[in-house]
């Protein structure tokens, strides 16, 4: 997938996740949540799933839309470490051929999620992305906002 490619799998409108999504237990980690493996249906047919990473301890929450053959092609991170001269709520996308393989390296900030709740983070992400989730989203950290 290339920078095009991403642009127009993320302007999709119709994209569709099915089900209910649920932060578990990371057996190495207490502090740490996840889901894995979602799909994003799209009528380019494109094999994108999206995975998340709660840190209880730190309040910190990650989005990751990844494409099969490609990897990584968006990561979101709120309140997470400081990246460069975005700071700590920021997103990273595919903007060049080998970003999979360097982590998407380029950062914008995103100061507007700062504040909000897991799930409203969520809603915001699928509001942008024009991704319908069809089911709950049940938020790991539903008593509190992160910083």
């Amino acid at each position: 997938m290339n920078r095009q490619e991403f642009v127009a799998s993320r302007d999709l409108p119709g994209k569709v996740i099915r089900g209910d999504i649920r932060f578990e237990p990371e057996e190495s980690d207490e502090n740490v949540f996840r889901f894995r493996g979602i799909p994003v249906e799209n009528a380019l047919d494109w094999d994108v799933t999206v995975h998340g990473r709660f840190h209880a301890i730190r309040r910190s929450v990650t989005f990751v839309f990844v494409e099969s053959k490609t990897g990584a092609i968006c990561r979101l991170d709120v309140n997470s470490k400081v990246h460069r001269k975005v700071g700590q709520t920021h997103k990273h996308d595919l903007r060049y051929e080998n970003d999979p393989s360097v982590n998407l390296p380029t950062a914008v900030a995103r100061p507007d999620l700062h504040g909000k709740r897991v799930g409203e983070i969520w809603t915001i992400l699928c509001e942008q992305a024009k991704i319908t989730h069809e089911g709950r989203f049940i938020d790991p950290f539903p008593e509190g906002i992160i910083p």
